[in-house]
This record gives structure tokens, C-alpha cells and sequence, in this order.
């Protein structure tokens, strides 16, 4: 039971105040805090000063003789400094706008899944700046799909937001701020500024846990609460669920780490979309971890109107894949060892799998495509987020079935083990590597089935998510041009169609995204390459991701954005002279046939001194490594690791 007085450090830490009536408590006790600790109320009255006043001697006065006295900036005073300019340019864009601006953002975005009907009303030039700001940054995120008319502010409406949201960063959070943040974070992604993104989304998940924990505070000091009343609104715990799959999907891996995991967001989770629309009470307190741990639960909100709660799951799993293969996926530490060789089922490629197909498995068979067609969802209105779950689907799939495959398997006959280090001490089971490959290539067709069936349908979901999955399908397919023996020789012209349509809906995308240019381009870059080296290498020659130590170092710090950093400019481009590129460190022979001759390659490297590097059996060919194939390989685990450069913030 909570007591009714606590301490101002056990106030601020959110801990129970442990004492018997009397200070010192528990914890100021272990923590040598006694001199500082004085009891008072926890519900504090904002009419007596003399109270408050008492507090803060006893706790500031052990740090005012050693702390400077400095300035105490109001953000709520910075940001009335502004809000004339808001206001003016708020008024001058018409309501209509900001409906058809709300009406596309909720279609083309169903991760946000925080909006209500109810927005619409509240275009008017009397709410609040906070308001404004989440209107503008819809609008901002939404124009370019509203015409030319309407696009063509597009620069002005994100200049008004950064310049107000950095005088707000430090503001007292709202929710309608929170939101704000988020969106913004969805606009730097697809503008390719991918640092700006993310830290705005952490901006984001900050506030949202200090409004949570306000509320909650708030809720416990009132005795008038009642215990059945909710802490937080339908629309609140849809705002802290949508800065958690906006953080899935600009984090990655140890070098964006997400803000937290499910079991750290703490609120149950969202009802349907229908209860969440009129308004209904919620039937039960869900958790993450109830719903985990309960398969008809599971069921029950994987079905039609559930789809916020389909897409917090995916996006939780997309998460896991895509950093356990930024951090090393198979070339992770003892990988290679049974228990983690992937056909096992103690593994963790294995066990992400499993929790893949466990998703997909929960969801109504409505929900599955092709089973069920786009155009059926079209007619209740619901096609791009019924396109979304299953991009989403087939995305997770492509990522953990290609890491099991070569770059340039030029001399492989057939799918089969690694053609690199590492490699496993046991066979796998029988026709487990085609299965594999076959599995990757059916999820790149889906992808562009799914895309070719809205188009038919006059549909454009042109976002960064689905150009995401877009480009990682088209590298595939294309793939499969080059290497029809990786899948099936009969198939090669028809994926040779699917990459044609494939990169005619990344320029579309491009025409709205700035990040869609760099994967038109990379689509070209991969291209050029294949195209190299089939032309040119010896049947014999096989390449591997062992044969660029650097390039495989540098995949997961290249400034996409930026294309180049210095460091890898000097090192790598070496074509300024003319010369063919002879690269003893990056380029090797690399053949995989029996254990035993890998065994031999790996002495072989280990023996080989430092100064005399290994002969270029590429030194014949025209298969350069260019500033395009480094691009290539950046993209290839990491597709939307975005511009890192970090040097013009502020400017």
C-alpha cells in the first residue's frame, strides 16, 4: 500500500517511501541522505507556500553551497516568443486542407495509430500551439500527396516546425507535442536524414514516459480517483504504442539501440479500430505480456479491426531480425557451433523464425495474402494497411532467409552451405538450402505481387516502409536474373519483370521521398555489377563477402546520405589514376567444395604474412570495386541506414 507522505527523493526516483511515520526512511538511510530527508504530504497544495518552501531548504541545501546558481530558462516563455509566426501561418491555410492532409496520413501511415475522426474537428485557429504544430507536421508529412498545390509549401511548413519543436524539446509534454515529434521523425526518415529522425522519435519516447508518469501521479494524489477510472485514454495508449513502432523502425541493432522493449511501455494494449472510433470501453486490461502468453489471445486481437496490434507485434519482430543481423547475424560469435547452426531449432536464426511464423500463424486467414486478395480489403477501405502487415510479413522473411546466401555466387551450381567463413562443423539436412532460397525469392514475388495488385486498383501507398520493402524485393529479383541456378531457370523473365516494375515504383516513390533517389540509384549499382561481373569473371571464380574485409566492416557505418565518408574514400577509391584496381587486402580467391579445402583456405589465410598480400585472380576482369558497389553493400543488411553526418546539426 502506497503511504500517504513520502520524502522529495523518494518522490523524485518514483519509490516507494519505506518509514514509520518519521524520517529518516529506508531508502534516504542506505543512501546516506538522513540530514536531507523531511516527510511531507504527497498531495502538496499549491496554496501553501510555507510547505513548499520547507521542502525545498531541506533538499536543496546540501548542493547550494557547491552548485552555481544558473538561469532557468521557461520553454513555455521561448516558445510564446514564436507563436505569433505560428499563428499567421497556420491561419493561412485552409481547413479543408488540414482534413484531406489528416484523411491520407491515416491511410498511408498506420503505425500512427493514434488518429481519431475527432481530429478533423479541431481545425480551428483557436487551439492550442501544441495543436497547431501536430496539424502543421501532418500536413507537412501528407501535402505531397495532395497535388502540386499543396505541395509546393512543403519547405515552409518544415522550416516553421524545426524551428518551433527545438524551442519546445524541453517543454512540458502534451500529447498533442508527443505526436508532433513523432510524425516529424516519419518526415526526416523519408527525407533521408536519418539522425534527425531519430532523435526526434527519442524525443518523442522521453516525453511520452514523463506524460505517463505524470498522469499517473496526478491520478494517485487525487482521492477523488476512482479505481475503476483508466490512468490513460484509448487515444493516449495508442500515442505510447506508435513512438514504440516508430522506435522499431528507425532503431537497429547496437548502433541505434531502441529506446525499450514491450514489458517496458507499461499500458495495456490498443482496443480494435472500432472501439477505439466510437468510443467504447475497453473490455480488458491486456498486456504485452498477457497477450504473449495466452495464444487465444492472441487470436482474439489478430483478426479484421486489430490491425494497430498486428502491426506493434510485427514491427517488435522485424526489429529483432534486423538487429541480430546488423550485429553480425551468422558471423556472431560461435555461430557456427550445432546447437546455432540455423536448421536447429535451439538457434537464434531458428527461434526468430519461429516467432515469425507464430505472428503470421495468429492472424484471421482474411488477413493473409494471397490468400485473400488486395482488392477485397479495397472495398472496405483497408487496402494499404492490409498491404502493410503483409509487406511486413514478407520483409522479416527476405531479411532472415538471405543471410544465409552469397553476394556473387558465380561459380555455385546450386543453393547450398556458406561460401565464406564462417563455416559450420555439420551438414545440413537434406534440401534445407533450397528451401531456404526458395522461401527468399517466393517472399521478393509477393512483395512485388502485393505492389502490382495496388497499382491495378489505382492504390498508391508510396511511403518509406514500403519503399523499404520494395527495394529490398527488387535486389532480390534481380539477384535472380543474374543467378537463376540460386532458384528456378524457368522463372528468370518473369523476375526480370518484377525487377522492372519493382524500380518503377521506387522512382515513383523517389518523386516523393528523397530516400527513394538512393535506392534507385543502389537498384542501378547492383545492377552494373551483376551485369560485370557475369560478363566477365571465369565460371571457376566465386566471391564472397570474405573477399572485402573493409566493405564488410564499413556496412553498417556508411553515410548513405552523405554517400562517402573520408576515411572510406581513402582508402577504397583508387580508380583516380586510370589503373585497373588491384586490391590485394579486399579481393582473394574464395571456393567452397569440401570441408577439407575450407579448412586448407583458412590456414592459408592465417600463414599469409601481412606485407605480401594474396594474388587477384580478378586482376583479368573488369570487376572493380566502385563508390556504387560500396553503396551496394551498405544497403544490403541495412537499407535504410540513412545520412549519420551529424557535423551540420544545429546549422
Amino acid at each position: 500500500m502506497r503511504t500517504a507522505i513520502a520524502c522529495e527523493r523518494c518522490r523524485r526516483s518514483k519509490v516507494k517511501c519505506h518509514h514509520e511515520g518519521e524520517s529518516p526512511c529506508r531508502g534516504c538511510l542506505r543512501s546516506s541522505n538522513s540530514d536531507t530527508c523531511v516527510l511531507t504530504p504527497t498531495a502538496i497544495s499549491s496554496r501553501n507556500p510555507t510547505l513548499r518552501a520547507s521542502r525545498k531548504r531541506a533538499t536543496g541545501q546540501a548542493f547550494s553551497r557547491t552548485r552555481p546558481t544558473a538561469r532557468k530558462l521557461n520553454p513555455t516563455n521561448i516558445a510564446a516568443s514564436t507563436s505569433d509566426g505560428l499563428a499567421s501561418h497556420f491561419a493561412g491555410i485552409d481547413a479543408s486542407v488540414f482534413a484531406q492532409a489528416v484523411a491520407t496520413f491515416r491511410v498511408q501511415f498506420p503505425e500512427c495509430g493514434f488518429l481519431h475522426p475527432s481530429d478533423l474537428e479541431r481545425v480551428s485557429s483557436d487551439v492550442p500551439d501544441d495543436e497547431k504544430l501536430r496539424l502543421l507536421a501532418i500536413l507537412a508529412v501528407s501535402c505531397r500527396y495532395l497535388g502540386e498545390s499543396a505541395d509546393v509549401r512543403r519547405a515552409e511548413h518544415a522550416t516553421l516546425l524545426t524551428e518551433e519543436l527545438q524551442c519546445r524539446i524541453t517543454a512540458p509534454p502534451t500529447l498533442s507535442l508527443i505526436q508532433c515529434f513523432l510524425i516529424m521523425a516519419i518526415y526526416e526518415w523519408g527525407e533521408g536524414i536519418g539522425y534527425s529522425a531519430w532523435m526526434y522519435a527519442g524525443i518523442a519516447a522521453r516525453m511520452a514516459q514523463v506524460y505517463r508518469a505524470t498522469k499517473t501521479e496526478i491520478t494517485e494524489r487525487d482521492p477523488k480517483a476512482s479505481s475503476n477510472t483508466p490512468i490513460l485514454s484509448e487515444v493516449e495508449i495508442r500515442t505510447m504504442w506508435t513512438y514504440f513502432a516508430i522506435d522499431k523502425l528507425l532503431s537497429c541493432g547496437k548502433q541505434r539501440p531502441a529506446m525499450m522493449k514491450p514489458e517496458d511501455i507499461e499500458v495495456r494494449m490498443p482496443q480494435s479500430e472500432e472501439d477505439f472510433v466510437f468510443g467504447t470501453e475497453p473490455r480488458g486490461l491486456v498486456s504485452f505480456e498477457d497477450l504473449m502468453g495466452d495464444k487465444s489471445l492472441r487470436k482474439e486481437t489478430s483478426g479484421p479491426g486489430f490491425h494497430f496490434c498486428i502491426l506493434i507485434r510485427g514491427l517488435d519482430i522485424w526489429h529483432k531480425i534486423h538487429s541480430w543481423i546488423v550485429d553480425g547475424g551468422r558471423k556472431q560469435p560461435r555461430m557456427t557451433e550445432p546447437e546455432n547452426c540455423p536448421w536447429n531449432s535451439t538457434s537464434q536464426w531458428a527461434k526468430l523464425k519461429e516467432q515469425l511464423l507464430h505472428w503470421r500463424e495468429d492472424q484471421d486467414s482474411r488477413l493473409k495474402y494471397p490468400g485473400t486478395k488486395v482488392a477485397t480489403h479495397v472495398h472496405f477501405r483497408q487496402g494499404e494497411v492490409f498491404a502493410y502487415i503483409n509487406l511486413l510479413y514478407y520483409l522479416c522473411l527476405i531479411f532472415l532467409c538471405r543471410e544465409y546466401i552469397p553476394l556473387l555466387p558465380i561459380a555455385e551450381r546450386e543453393p547450398r552451405g556458406p561460401i565464406d567463413p564462417p563455416f559450420y562443423s555439420e551438414e545440413a539436412p537434406t534440401g534445407w538450402w533450397r528451401q531456404n532460397t526458395d522461401e527468399l525469392f517466393e517472399a521478393a514475388a509477393q512483395v512485388s505481387y502485393i505492389m502490382r495488385d495496388l497499382n491495378s486498383l489505382d492504390i498508391a501507398l508510396h511511403t518509406p516502409f514500403t519503399g523499404l520493402c520494395v527495394f529490398t524485393a527488387a535486389l532480390m529479383n534481380w539477384y535472380t536474373v543474374s543467378f537463376p541456378h540460386m532458384h528456378r531457370l524457368e522463372e528468370r523473365e518473369l523476375r526480370k519483370q518484377l525487377g522492372a516494375e519493382n524500380l518503377a515504383d521506387l522512382e515513383k516513390i523517389a518523386k516523393l521521398w528523397k530516400l527513394g533517389e538512393e535506392w534507385v540509384q543502389v537498384i542501378g549499382a547492383a545492377q552494373n555489377l551483376y551485369d560485370r561481373v557475369m560478363s566477365n569473371a571465369a565460371p571457376s571464380i566465386s566471391r564472397c563477402r570474405r573477399d572485402y574485409p573493409e566493405l564488410e566492416n564499413s556496412v553498417h557505418y556508411a553515410p548513405i546520405g552523405g554517400l562517402y565518408s573520408d576515411k572510406r574514400d581513402d582508402t577504397c577509391r583508387c580508380r583516380d589514376t586510370g589503373q585497373k584496381a588491384r586490391r590485394g587486402s579486399l579481393v582473394h580467391s574464395c571456393r567452397r567444395s569440401t570441408k577439407a579445402s575450407q579448412n586448407q583456405e583458412t590456414e592459408q589465410s592465417q600463414d599469409r604474412s601481412s606485407d605480401q598480400p594474396p594474388p587477384d585472380p580478378f586482376a583479368r576482369y573488369d570487376t572493380d570495386i566502385t563508390g556504387d558497389d560500396w553503396r551496394l553493400w551498405s544497403f544490403w543488411d541495412d537499407p535504410h541506414l540513412l545520412s549519420w553526418d551529424t557535423s551540420t546539426i544545429g546549422i
